[in-house]
């Protein structure tokens, strides 16, 4: 088997490793980096390296992800599965699709939904598209857990995108918190704090939930009270003032 990754980044790198290990031949395209993952073969242009490939993996970013494809697509052979694996808009996958669906080639949207760096090609996946089921079994090769989330291309990245609200949201607020509490004196205090707390799985993803709306006036206060002190430490307080805002918008909700 033949498949060829597009983008030899870190998330590339790792996917070609693990394929590699999995027994296919990888290739590889990438005018950004000098070198390649060990028994990786690189081409020089997107149109040699996919011609005669099985799949290929799309790991570009989402800004070069649609000329990419575009530029790939008629090179593609008949029965070559194109997984486009860049965290992007629904929109984004849709646009990025179209080249590849116009020559009657599988379109897979791949999102990738844990930390590729932690997990390597086992990364639990979301796969949507018309070539989702030929993906599945090429990531459950790999060894990663494989959810289908629908039949069009965006419906997994829309799947991301939720995860991502949460993730990257949590990943602010502990930025933020942890800069605050090193800044007062109490960093570790701060993170055992978080880490009593997010052992608690459901039980706090529904107390939080409920308490927020239940309590939103009081915790709108508190939090403004929270972003005047950050903003005393010397911390900006972006995301402390957001969830203020939040809290207010909900309490406002309640007595309209």
């Amino acid at each position: 088997m033949i498949i060829t990754v597009l983008g030899l980044g870190e998330a590339g790198s790792l996917y070609a490793q693990g394929l590699i290990a999995a027994g296919t031949t990888v290739r590889g395209y990438d005018p950004f980096t000098a070198g390649s993952p060990a028994g990786v073969e690189k081409f020089g242009s997107i149109s040699e390296a996919v011609n005669g490939a099985e799949f290929v993996l799309s790991l570009t970013g989402a800004r070069a992800s649609e000329k990419v494809a575009a530029e790939a697509a008629s090179h593609l052979s008949e029965t070559a599965v194109y997984l486009d694996m860049n965290v992007a808009s629904a929109t984004t996958k849709q646009r990025a699709a179209q080249p590849i669906l116009a020559v009657q080639r599988a379109f897979v949207d791949v999102a990738v939904v844990g930390p590729v760096p932690v997990h390597g090609s086992a990364t639990p996946v979301v796969l949507s598209g018309p070539g989702r089921e030929a993906a599945a079994a090429l990531f459950e090769k790999l060894g990663a857990p494989v959810e289908i989330a629908g039949e069009l291309p965006g419906d997994a990245s829309n799947r991301k995108l939720l995860r991502s609200v949460f993730m990257k949201g949590l990943a602010s607020v502990i930025t933020e918190a942890l800069d605050a509490g090193e800044a007062a004196g109490a960093r570790e205090w701060v993170k055992e704090q978080m880490r009593a707390e997010l052992v608690l799985g459901d039980k706090i993803i529904d107390r939080l939930y409920t308490g927020t709306i239940k309590h939103a006036s009081r915790r709108g206060h508190e939090l403004r009270d929270a972003a005047e002190q950050l903003t005393q430490l010397g911390i900006e307080p972006i995301i402390t003032t957001a969830a203020a805002r939040l809290h207010e918008e909900r309490a406002n909700e309640a007595t309209a």
